[in-house]
């Protein structure tokens, strides 16, 4: 039973991380847009970088001690991962978006809790094979998914 707990709180912590990441990146476009309006030239801020760069950090730090209460375990295999994959659900999921940022709605936050769940599956002994090929379906439909959008 405390596989479950480590799998479902990993994909709330994923959830709220991803949560974070939209209106981090809504900001930023956001606020690149007023600083640029009045700009007749190529407009270059440093919002778009900030507003990553603060996520990257933030995001670092919530996964290592939200995955060492749950105890999912190796954090220096976990968190990196964690982050990787959010970053790539991230990426696709602005694809299908009307403006230059991910919209929040139930599905973003489930498509951006579910890599941060698989990685937690795929620390479990008897589940990593189940883990390891979710985590390669995400990634998989995530390029096909990109390759798909920008043909």
């Amino acid at each position: 039973m405390g596989g479950v707990f480590k799998v479902a709180g990993a994909a709330c912590v994923g959830a709220f991380t991803g949560w974070w990441a939209t209106g981090l990146w809504q900001w930023a476009v956001e606020s690149d847009e007023r600083a640029c309006e009045d700009s007749p030239s190529v407009c270059l801020t440093l919002y778009p970088p900030a507003g990553f760069g603060s996520w990257l950090v933030l995001a670092s730090i919530v996964f290592f001690f939200a995955l060492s209460l749950l105890d999912v375990r190796p954090r220096s295999a976990t968190v990196p991962a964690c982050v990787f994959l959010q970053t790539v659900s991230l990426a696709v999921l602005s694809l299908f978006s009307q403006h230059e940022y991910v919209e929040l709605s139930a599905v973003a936050l489930a498509v951006l809790g579910l890599g941060p769940a698989l990685v937690a599956v795929c620390t479990i002994p008897g589940w990593r094979r189940v883990g390891a090929t979710g985590i390669g379906a995400l990634l998989a439909t995530g390029l096909v998914t990109y390759f798909w959008a920008v043909s």
